[in-house]
């Protein structure tokens, strides 16, 4: 159980990243585009 959750927490951990990654990507491609 303890290891589920820890699973858990560490997979939206590695996709709140993700996330965060591919909003500064957009944003550096929409600074440069422009």
């Amino acid at each position: 159980m303890f290891i589920f959750q820890l699973r858990e927490l560490l997979v939206s951990n590695v996709s709140d990243d993700i996330h965060g990654w591919i909003e500064i990507f957009c944003f550096h491609i929409l600074s440069w585009g422009i």
